[in-house]
């Protein structure tokens, strides 16, 4: 057999007018891979084996840059400054009042057009003994998008040499301002098909509720004998259509999930038929679980739709949704001296039984 060495490689990812876009290859000694392009510090590819040793790609990606920039399911693009919706596109800081980009109703969605999701990031990589990182690096100016303070953001992928991926993020700024980052991929450990036949283990006491518009009501709601409980763990399918009226406000699972694992695993999913398991970790407060209820209307460049209702699975790790309007929560706040961090873990390995 033929040692693997791993490594790091780039390719060109397209040409925008915007500047060119590179997409990053790293390689582990067991094979794994992770892409990584520079549009929107996107996490395009990570190929990891089967039960019979069969490597596939288990997120959801296109071919290149320039159909990720008509892309709207956000796919493994790092989304931020702040993912996921602010109600009524607005906050305050300090009496002040910051209006934003309305892209989702009244509401915006993920920091709007202007977001680091459509940012062509600056890159650098490190190989050591333990694995292969690639940094990334973009600022996001006064008022961009509506958000105070010159930000300054980092992000950073770690592929260890046991099949582990770790994102680390960091940010900074001037000024108080809003921050909560996260990534975007959606996981489909088949490498193909749809996500109904994975199993999910997700530990979690309660769901922030949503109204109509999908704006969290601020209360938590326990999951505990509703189609929200995934502990023990369940077939994503089994209770994705419901009567619950969470279940049919999001179209499926498309809700924040509160958490309390202390920067330990908080989610397993695994696909029985092709064996590969994949272990989630975290240091933020709450996960967006989203089943791909509208990811069939995603288009490449040239107007195609590649994939299909429920093709993915999106396990957001990030601050709760409407983060700047939440009250009493500080730590959802950077200021100058008080910057930001926080990680994504995914562990990948085979099922043995």
């Amino acid at each position: 057999m033929t040692a693997i060495t791993g490594g790091i490689d780039s390719t060109c990812f397209g040409k925008l007018e915007s500047g060119d876009v590179t997409l990053y290859t790293m390689t582990n000694e067991q094979g794994m891979r992770v892409e990584v392009s520079t549009l929107g510090a996107a996490l395009v590819g990570i190929h990891v084996k089967d039960k019979e040793g069969n490597f596939a790609n288990v997120v959801l990606n296109m071919p290149d840059a320039n159909d990720y920039m008509v892309d709207s399911a956000y796919l493994g693009r790092t989304v931020g400054p702040v993912a996921n919706r602010i109600a009524n596109g607005q906050f305050s800081v300090n009496n002040a009042i910051y209006l934003l980009e309305k892209n989702d109703g009244d509401n915006c969605l993920h920091s709007g057009s202007s977001g680091l999701h459509n940012k062509i990031w600056h890159a650098s990589t490190k190989q050591s003994a333990e694995g292969h990182s690639l940094c990334l690096t973009a600022g996001h100016g006064h008022l961009e998008g509506g958000f105070p303070g010159n930000k300054e953001f980092e992000v950073t992928y770690f592929l260890s040499h046991d099949n582990t991926l770790t994102i680390s993020f960091h940010a900074s700024s001037d000024r108080t301002t809003p921050v909560s980052l996260t990534n975007h991929a959606y996981f489909n450990l088949a490498g193909g098909g749809k996500v109904l036949d994975h199993e999910l283990l997700m530990r979690s006491q309660a769901i922030t509720p949503v109204d109509a518009a999908l704006i969290p009501t601020k209360e938590f709601m326990p999951v505990n004998n509703t189609p929200f409980d995934f502990e023990p763990a369940k077939l994503i399918g089994e209770e994705l259509v419901s009567d619950h009226k969470q279940i049919e406000l999001g179209s499926g699972y498309d809700h924040n999930f509160v958490l309390d694992s202390g920067g330990g695993p908080f989610a397993i999913l695994s696909h029985a038929a092709s064996g590969r398991r994949m272990t989630v970790s975290t240091d933020m407060p709450g996960v967006q679980l989203y089943t791909g209820n509208f990811v069939q209307g995603t288009r490449t460049a040239q107007g195609d739709c590649p994939f299909e209702q429920y093709a993915g699975v999106c396990l957001e790790a990030q601050n709760f949704p409407d983060t700047p309007n939440w009250p009493d929560r500080p730590d959802f706040w950077i200021t100058p001296d008080k910057p930001y961090s926080a990680f994504i873990r995914y562990e990948f390995d085979v099922a043995t039984s």
